[in-house]
């Protein structure tokens, strides 16, 4: 399997596991979060002990409020970043795409705010290049 490489690396840096969901409606909008005006895919670190899927439900849940069905596997893409609290890391990024269960999840990050939009919105922001690749891989399959 072919993984993606986003970023450029600074320095020492570590590496963090994370699973991340393009996550639509019927209507073909995405979920996107936004923290302090940054745009981003619901997602986040894996836990130990838990599979790339798993914690792409659990992230989903505590971002938004939402639950996923059907997680499809659109691939591998990871992404260095200059981190402020931890210094350099590069996120190893499991991408899936879901569908919109319910909004009965139990969200816990009050200061990711839920945001529909157009997939081709989402591409047009200055987000991580990583996450764009999966949303634009996402497209292959809507």
């Amino acid at each position: 399997m072919q993984v993606r490489q986003f970023g450029v690396p600074q320095g020492v840096y570590m590496e963090r596991p994370g699973a991340y969901v393009v996550v639509l409606r019927p209507d073909l909008h995405m979920a996107a979060v936004r923290v302090r005006d940054v745009y981003h895919l619901p997602g986040g670190g894996i836990d130990n002990g838990e599979t790339p899927g798993q914690a792409a439900t659990r992230e989903v849940s505590e971002e938004t409020g939402l639950t996923v069905v059907a997680l499809r596997f659109l691939g591998r893409a990871n992404q260095f970043y200059p981190h402020t609290r931890t210094g350099p890391m590069n996120k190893l990024g499991w991408m899936f795409l879901g569908r919109v269960g319910t909004q009965k999840g139990r969200k816990i990050e009050d200061d990711h705010h839920l945001v529909w939009m157009p997939m081709a919105a989402f591409i047009a922001l200055p987000a991580a290049g990583f996450q764009k690749w999966a949303v634009q891989e996402a497209t292959l399959y809507v």
